[in-house]
């Protein structure tokens, strides 16, 4: 064949193959395989933002790579069925796309449903070995709103959201039960000795726990009428738990008062950590005064308060000034069957603007429970015995807060409902058995 010949058919082939190239490149199969591969991009897009992670969609992301990272093959001709394939793999993709979310999606909120029964499994399982049913309150009705959502989650991203979110009772629960079990083996000594002394006498067991009972409620009515709440979670498992003891079980009728006791305890301990620097505390009830300084009890002396008709003042109130040596005139007219003329003491701790005062009274005898009643009572000052006014008055600053409460065993709140007098300038609101 003729040199150029040979060059003319060269060239001729190989303007036959670049418009093959051409056809190739702009052929349907092309456009159909990025049009496909475009949609698998939104519908993982889509997916993503309706909360599906990296980790569900790998299977599909791993195979749209794995499409993407084939290169067209050099010989023209070939192309048709890379292209070809590359659309059919992407149209699979996106088939393989579907059912893998309504997979996740399945998985995520059954996932969620047995998270949450087994949250509400620990909360009937933790109040029936006797955790309490005051601080399981809260967690279930935090439970039961999640119950609630869930029932409306509707995406993946809301049931990730719920799973998140029945993580903290979770963790609530297992601090409760590890805390109360750390409880019931603290008493369980106490509970064993209080068993043994009662040798099954339900009722022993009973009063003491009410004994614990009237305590730890004067104890709060003391913070209550300080404005400091009733002292939170010891008082609210000290109310709570006195139910446990109407039980028929010796055993648990035995842990329940040592938790009474305990709870007492920590209310005592609560009321004396809000406590200011020195206080005076007193108890109509009992008859009796306390005064402490840093959380430390430095007086504890029986009284004598106002009588029925002349009641000692119920509130909060401090000492406005200090007296001795003082003269006591009678602010009663002569005849009227409360006169008392003019006597002499050595102390007073004035105490109410109507006039009330701590003071000694040395034309007593007895002081406590009784000395009160009827016209041994005073005129609504509180008098002290020789020795415990004397440490008393050199002890008290001006503006010790004076206390003083019925004391009667009832709920701080009725307590606070008997207040008389309630000093203005003592921090600040209202006295607050609720809080």
């Amino acid at each position: 064949m003729l040199p150029g010949l040979a060059l003319a058919l060269t060239l001729a082939l190989g303007a036959v193959l670049l418009a093959s190239v051409d056809v190739v490149a702009s052929s349907p199969y092309s456009s159909a395989a990025e049009t496909n591969l475009r949609a698998l991009d939104l519908d993982l897009m889509s997916a993503a933002a309706a909360g599906y992670t990296e980790s569900d969609l790998a299977p599909v992301l791993d195979g749209e790579q794995l499409l993407l990272r084939q290169p067209p093959p050099a010989w023209p001709l070939a192309r048709f069925a890379y292209y070809r394939n590359r659309e059919q793999g992407a149209a699979q993709l996106r088939d393989s796309l579907q059912v893998l979310l309504v997979q996740r999606f399945d998985l995520l909120r059954r996932a969620v449903t047995m998270r949450l029964g087994e949250v509400r499994l620990s909360l009937t399982q933790d109040e029936r070995y006797g955790v309490d049913s005051i601080e399981l309150r809260p967690i279930r009705e935090q439970v039961d709103a999640l119950a609630t959502s869930i029932n409306r989650a509707h995406s993946p991203a809301d049931y990730r959201r719920a799973y998140a979110d029945l993580g903290p009772p979770t963790d609530q629960l297992e601090q409760l039960r590890t805390q109360h079990a750390a409880e019931v083996a603290a008493v369980q000594s106490e509970a064993d000795a209080l068993k043994a002394r009662v040798k099954g006498d339900f009722q022993q067991l009973r009063d003491v726990a009410a004994k614990a009972l009237f305590d730890g409620r004067n104890d709060a009515a003391y913070a209550a009428f300080m404005r400091y709440g009733t002292l939170g979670r010891p008082y609210d498992l000290l109310e709570s738990n006195l139910a446990k003891v109407q039980g028929g079980d010796l055993d648990q009728v035995a842990l329940a008062t040592a938790l009474e006791e305990r709870y007492r305890d920590e209310v005592h301990q609560a009321l004396l950590g809000h406590l200011p620097q020195k206080a005076i505390l007193v108890s109509l009830t009992a008859q009796e005064l306390w005064a402490y300084e840093g959380g430390r009890l430095v007086i504890d002396t029986l009284v004598t308060t106002g009588r029925p008709a002349l009641p000692t003042d119920v509130g909060l109130m401090r000492v406005n000034r200090k007296e001795s040596p003082v003269h006591f005139i009678s602010p009663f007219p002569h005849g009227s069957p409360y006169d008392y003329g003019s006597i002499n003491a050595r102390y007073a701790l004035w105490f109410h603007p109507s006039g009330e005062a701590i003071h000694d009274s040395w034309w007593r005898s007895w002081y406590g429970p009784g000395s009160n009643v009827g016209s041994y009572g005073s005129h609504g000052c509180i008098g002290l015995p020789y020795g415990p006014i004397d440490v008393l008055f050199s002890w008290t600053p001006v503006g010790t807060p004076v206390v003083v409460i019925p004391g009667d065993g009832s709920p701080p709140a009725d307590q606070v409902a008997q207040q008389s007098y309630n000093d203005p300038y003592f921090g600040y609101g209202s006295p607050s058995p609720d809080s």
